[in-house]
């Protein structure tokens, strides 16, 4: 068995890890692949992209992990699936682990959005468009349903 783990140092800067974003609690890094937390002196990894289980790009060098950011103790991950423009939006509980895929109605089904699909953070909700048609959903919506999957 033989893993190439530099795929996930791919970037401009060399470096292993990418400092995205910080609050007073989370130090949030990303790779190429993967989206990890620092909270005091402790690292969690949260988003690994798996071929099998959320989708990855063809090749390994082609960097799947485009935007991430941190809302209190959510993550939203934007992962892409190079050399096409597709995407998936996923949001995490830092805490709990409990990751979910958000799915956008359209009328091909709940798929993957296409590239001529955009999306934006603004004022506590998630705006997405596709094709003239716009949706909002509220952040708060999602983290509930999200905390509701948490066994405890």
């Amino acid at each position: 068995l033989v893993y190439y783990g530099h795929n996930h140092y791919r970037n401009p800067s060399k470096d292993s890890l990418l400092l995205i974003e910080s609050n007073t609690n989370y130090k949030v890094y990303k790779t190429s692949h993967g989206v990890l937390v620092k909270k005091n002196d402790l690292f969690k990894w949260i988003f690994i992209s798996d071929v099998d289980l959320t989708g990855a790009p063809g090749k390994l060098r082609w960097e799947s992990i485009k935007r991430v950011q941190l809302i209190d103790n959510y993550i939203i991950i934007q992962q892409c699936f190079p050399p096409s423009y597709d995407y998936n939006l996923y949001l995490v509980n830092i805490e709990s682990g409990i990751c979910g895929r958000l799915k956008f109605d359209s009328d091909e089904g709940d798929t993957i959005i296409t590239e001529n699909s955009t999306f934006s953070i603004k004022d506590e909700a998630i705006m997405y468009s596709s094709e003239g048609k716009q949706a909002l959903y509220y952040l708060s919506d999602i983290f509930d349903e999200l905390d509701a999957q948490d066994p405890k």
